[in-house]
């Protein structure tokens, strides 16, 4: 059985950046393109980290809107439009109020995730944690570390006599555009 072709190509794709760009404020630059229409990939995540996603949808995730409503992301801003050419007017609701609405064709929607969290969580999370005779050994203290640092994709950071906590950070950091060093 073979894949399913997208009906979003790349020409159309780009014209439905285009056609957002002149409809909304949109800053391509950071916007994240996702299509959903053919493969399961999932979507959620996508908004949860990206302030601008672009999605591409069919019929195949019907219930789409419930999902994002049910992880939490009733709250985020949204342009929706059925078809696959990008023509006539667009309006934002919440995806909230559009969580009795079904998706039956090829769905294009621009989500804004005005509280989107890029950052990249490193090891354990302190309330994992509890004071006592347990001893922990290195790497859980860096993970630690690493997580009160609050590291993101877009942080310039400089490390002086860190050692192991330079390379995490730098690892880190070359996700982003930012510079990092460990000296």
């Amino acid at each position: 059985m073979g894949d399913k072709v997208s009906l979003f190509d790349n020409e159309r794709k780009m014209a439905w950046m285009r056609y957002f760009s002149e409809k909304t404020a949109l800053d391509v630059e950071a916007l994240k393109l996702i299509d959903v229409s053919v493969k399961n990939k999932n979507l959620i995540p996508a908004v949860e980290a990206n302030r601008v996603v672009l999605a591409f949808a069919g019929e195949t995730r019907p219930t789409l809107f419930y999902d994002m409503w049910n992880a939490g992301l009733g709250a985020c801003d949204v342009w929706l439009k059925e078809g696959i050419d990008p023509e006539g007017e667009v309006s934002s609701c919440k995806v909230s109020s559009c969580i009795d609405r079904g998706i039956a064709g090829p769905t294009v929607l621009l989500i804004v995730n005005e509280q989107a969290d890029s950052a990249y969580k490193i090891g354990l999370q302190n309330k994992r944690f509890s004071k006592g005779s347990v001893r922990y050994v290195a790497h859980e203290i860096r993970a630690v570390i690493m997580s009160m640092l609050e590291v993101r994709s877009h942080d310039t950071i400089c490390i002086i006599s860190g050692e192991s906590i330079a390379v995490e950070a730098a690892h880190e950091c070359q996700r982003g555009r930012s510079d990092c060093c460990g000296i």
